[in-house]
């Protein structure tokens, strides 16, 4: 790679430590094409304002939910295409793996419901106790520790909710 100043090395203005050209974000703005704060600092940066800054936190939680809301159905796709990948499918069952060593509580109670509605001691809702839409209802646990106490929720209300 050839960089702009003929040399190949940058000082991060931050950490004042010298680095390759790699270790910088491109910049279109600065006189390099390069930011000049470079990419441990700039992460270490937003790290800091993500778990400090509320209002900022706020104003992004809003922009995502905007978002998600707008392009749903071309979210949906892009998952599905993702997920009948073998990379998609390989990183599906590692994190299931994962939640699922780390949330016990929570596959007891899955397996309980399960188990009940097969048995019919517990009988599904056909409408989300929430926005009373009827496609995808699911049982929602507010405490897990309770295994039968179930709302029953769309898949939309049930994702907003947890």
């Amino acid at each position: 790679m050839i960089y702009p100043t003929g040399g190949i090395m940058k000082i991060c203005s931050r950490c004042k430590e010298e680095k390759d050209y790699d270790g910088f974000y491109k910049d279109k703005a600065a006189k390099d094409g390069f930011n000049s704060i470079c990419k441990k600092c700039r992460l270490e940066m937003d790290r800091t304002r993500r778990e400090s800054d509320i209002v900022w936190k706020e104003k992004k939680k809003l922009q995502n939910i905007i978002y998600h809301e707008k392009n749903r159905e071309a979210i949906a796709e892009r998952k599905k295409a993702w997920l009948s990948s073998d990379e998609g499918k390989k990183s599906h069952r590692e994190s299931t793996r994962k939640w699922k060593k780390k949330n016990r509580d929570a596959v007891l109670a899955h397996r309980a419901v399960e188990r009940a509605v097969k048995k019919g001691i517990l009988i599904p809702e056909t409408n989300c106790e929430i926005c009373n839409g009827t496609t995808r209802i699911e049982a929602h646990h507010p405490d897990h520790r309770f295994r039968l106490k179930v709302i029953w929720l769309c898949k939309y209300c049930h994702e907003k909710l947890t």
